[in-house]
C-alpha cells in the first residue's frame, strides 16, 4: 500500500501557490476533496480558476493520482459506466463545496505524515465492495454469490420486519436470503 502524504503529494501544489503569492491556507485537500478559499485568493489578486488549472495539471502529473475531476467533468461523466464518477457523486453531500476531486490509484491511500491509520471511502471497488452478513431465523444459512450492495440492507430488513420504509430507498430486497 502506497501512502500519499501532504508533504510528498503536495510539493507541486505548494510550488504553484508560492509562485503566485498565495498563502498555504488558500487550499484544502482532504481525502481527495480539493477546495480553494476563493475569497482569500481574490484578496491576494489571484484568479482561482487559473490556479485551479495549474493545481489540477500538477496533480494529474503525480504518479499516485489516477484522475482528477472538476465539476464539469463529473457532470458529463456517464455514471452507468463510470463507477468512480458515480461513487463521488453519491459520496458528496450537496452542501460540501469542492473544486476538484482527486482519485488515487488503487492500493494507494491518503495519509498524514508519520500516520499509520487506515482510511475508507475511496471510489474504488476495494472500498465499495464489503461483506454483508445477515444472521438469524429469518435468513437462509450459507454464503451467497449474488450481487448485493450496502443500500440493500435497509429494504431487506424492512421486508423481514414487515414495515414499510417512510422514504424511498435506493436498494432492493435481497429475496434470495430470506426464508
Amino acid at each position: 500500500m502506497l501512502r500519499v502524504t501532504r508533504r510528498r503529494g503536495g510539493a507541486r501544489i505548494r510550488r504553484a501557490l508560492a509562485a503566485r503569492g498565495a498563502p498555504a491556507s488558500s487550499i484544502a485537500l482532504a481525502e481527495g476533496v480539493l477546495a480553494l478559499a476563493r475569497d482569500t485568493l481574490a484578496a491576494h489578486g489571484i484568479a482561482a480558476d487559473s490556479l485551479l488549472r495549474t493545481i489540477v495539471a500538477s496533480l494529474r502529473a503525480t504518479p499516485a493520482v489516477l484522475r482528477v475531476d472538476d465539476a464539469r467533468s463529473l457532470a458529463r461523466a456517464d455514471t452507468s459506466r463510470d463507477a468512480i464518477a458515480r461513487r463521488w457523486r453519491h459520496q458528496l453531500p450537496d452542501d460540501v463545496r469542492w473544486d476538484a476531486l482527486v482519485t488515487l490509484r488503487p492500493a494507494t491511500s491518503w495519509s498524514l505524515a508519520g500516520s499509520t491509520d487506515a482510511t475508507h471511502g475511496s471510489p474504488h471497488d476495494a472500498d465499495a465492495r464489503v461483506p454483508i452478513i445477515f444472521w438469524g431465523r429469518p435468513f437462509r444459512a450459507g454464503p451467497r454469490r449474488e450481487r448485493a450492495r450496502v443500500v440493500d440492507v435497509a429494504p431487506t430488513l424492512a421486508a423481514v420486519l414487515g414495515v414499510r420504509p417512510m422514504e424511498r430507498l435506493d436498494g432492493r430486497v435481497l429475496t434470495a436470503i430470506i426464508r
